[in-house]
């Protein structure tokens, strides 16, 4: 099996804006005297009108300038100002290649509607329109456009919605604003070099770019009417050597129409077909057409847009060093990742939180290893499961391997403790050993959530496909093989190991160098190797939440906090 999200993600190499946009250069006008102009212009008029609207304001303002609110910031002052008052949006060629790329925003998972698509080629309209400049609308239209090219510019780069709003536990690294990136936007402002600006910005990571161009070949299919519904009523299974004409349109959907397309029987070549769309769907893949299949095969294509659009806000959302190692969890996909720039140094597949005790997303660095780990019975699985089964039992916890402790540490007895009461001022304590539920080994690494990997004693869990199956905390599956590549030392090689446990004693082993653990949800990733498009199955239903934030009108209120924020960040460097 492939790992699609580290063999995609160079894990969302995204640096600082001004970073990775002036490292692109931009060409200078070759001749100056082919420019074709939008309107004819007086100078001094357009700066006259231009500075009415900016100067009021001395801290940063939404204004109605045509019906559209636009922020007046100091960086918009800033930007004015090295362009000596003059306006960006002259050259017809210029506005001609912004347009272009509002009209592809969809591409992005973005909508037109929110950088003022329409409105900017109305206002366009009007000025041509007349038969002498009318330099107050001119700077209107300037100021509109270029606040455009700022709102487009910032979703594309640091996403349209706030990770932090959808989940408080999100604690990773905000892509911060700095100083330069006045003199940066500057310069793709006055040289028109938009198609430059937004490819910088994409080419943040291969991860992004991947996904762009899965949304590329949906929007085509769903252009062309590529994708008609497969009917599967009456039908629960299709195996190998069954004979229907729904496995003509499987193959026709899968392999597009061939010579073989017309024949109703359910072959081996098809299996493979199969085997490898369950694959790219989170499925197992075992060739066998059933339910859950059927309703992969009929996901419509605005389903997978929509997919599509939810990671790559999330992938905006991330900022990597790519030089040091990561431990990537991707929570919809149910597996653990180590990997350095772009290589992946292991893999395994894991379980996650149930749907009521969901895995949180956080990211950490590892402390420790533990080798035959204690277990500390956290209250909440205390008063769910174990004190029901004590009830039940007054043996069970000397059947499980467990003590009950007084919150001073010291051993307590069972006998006489009303099991019925209200409170239970106990620990429980599951010593080492096969019965422990964190198996041989856990990870140990800072967060508020309680949250660790761990090795499980249910491994045979690993053979399901949808493995939803703990209390928040990550099961790993080849948990002694993450102990000896996650140390990272000859001396704790896989006998060294080994010995430590057939010890039965609970010993601590710290890492030689810094490991950043990411734990994540993507529900779609597309594989940066083979361009192949992953689909996973949206089990803590997060996708949704995205979406609505993606679709829905900007909150301005919530857009004036974040520019607020940006200007902090880039007064603190």
């Amino acid at each position: 099996m492939s790992n699609p999200l580290l063999n995609s993600l160079k894990i969302a190499g995204i640096f600082l804006l001004t970073h990775y946009l002036s490292c692109v250069q931009i060409s200078e006008n070759e001749n100056a005297s082919s420019i074709s102009y939008l309107y004819e212009l007086d100078s001094a008029s357009f700066e006259k009108q231009l500075r009415q609207v900016i100067e009021p304001f001395d801290s940063i303002a939404v204004i109605d300038i045509e019906g559209i609110p636009v922020i007046i910031s100091s960086f918009i002052r800033e930007l004015y100002e090295r362009n000596s008052y003059l306006p960006y949006w002259h050259e017809k060629e210029a506005y001609r290649t912004y347009l272009k790329n509002l009209k592809e925003i969809h591409l992005d998972g973005l909508i037109r509607e929110d950088y003022n698509y329409m409105q900017l080629q109305h206002l366009f309209q009007q000025i041509n329109s007349l038969d002498t400049t009318n330099h107050k609308l001119v700077a209107a239209f300037d100021l509109i456009t270029t606040n455009s090219l700022l709102l487009f510019s910032l979703h594309l780069a640091k996403g349209k919605s706030d990770p932090v709003k959808l989940d408080p536990n999100w604690n990773y690294d905000f892509l911060k604003s700095n100083p330069g990136e006045v003199d940066t936007i500057y310069r793709y402002l006055s040289q028109g070099a938009f198609d430059q600006l937004f490819h910088a910005i994409r080419s943040r990571s291969e991860f992004y770019l991947g996904m762009r161009n899965t949304m590329i070949d949906l929007y085509e299919a769903k252009a062309a009417n590529a994708w008609d519904s497969i009917d599967f009523e009456g039908i629960n299974k299709i195996e190998l050597g069954d004979s229907n004409q729904v496995v003509v349109a499987i193959k026709n959907r899968l392999n597009g129409l061939t010579k073989n397309a017309g024949n109703p029987i359910y072959d081996s070549s098809t299996i493979a077909l199969v085997m490898d769309f369950q694959e790219l769907h989170g499925l197992e893949s075992d060739g066998v057409i059933g339910k859950g299949t059927m309703d992969a095969l009929n996901y419509s294509i605005d389903y997978k847009i929509n997919k599509v659009k939810a990671n790559m806000e999330r992938a905006r959302w991330l900022v990597s060093d790519l030089d040091e190692k990561l431990l990537v969890v991707n929570i919809a996909d149910f597996n653990a990742y180590l990997m350095q720039r772009d290589s992946i140094l292991f893999s395994s597949k894991i379980m996650v939180g149930k749907t009521y005790t969901k895995t949180p997303i956080f990211q950490s660095v590892l402390s420790y290893a533990e080798i035959n780990p204690t277990w500390t019975v956290p209250r909440s699985i205390l008063n769910r499961s174990i004190l029901p089964k004590l009830r039940k039992d007054r043996n069970y916890l000397a059947k499980s391997n467990m003590k009950l402790l007084n919150f001073d540490g010291s051993q307590a007895s069972i006998d006489g403790v009303d099991l019925n009461s209200t409170s239970f001022p106990y620990v429980v304590r599951q010593e080492p050993g096969p019965k422990n539920a964190l198996g041989l080994v856990k990870f140990i690494f800072p967060n508020d959530f309680s949250v660790y990997l761990h090795d499980t004693n249910s491994r045979y869990l690993f053979a399901r496909n949808e493995r939803t199956f703990s209390s928040g905390c990550v099961r790993l599956d080849q948990p002694l093989e993450w102990t000896r590549i996650l140390l990272n030392d000859p001396k704790y090689d896989e006998s060294a190991i080994n010995e430590l446990i057939e010890s039965g004693k609970t010993k601590r082993l710290y890492p030689k160098e810094k490991i950043r653990i990411m734990i994540l949800y993507f529900t779609h990733v597309t594989e940066r190797k083979t361009g192949k498009p992953f689909y996973y199955k949206d089990v803590y239903n997060r996708d949704e939440r995205i979406l609505k934030v993606l679709n829905a009108p900007i909150d301005t209120q919530a857009l004036i906090n974040r520019v607020q924020q940006l200007k902090k960040s880039r007064n603190a460097i």
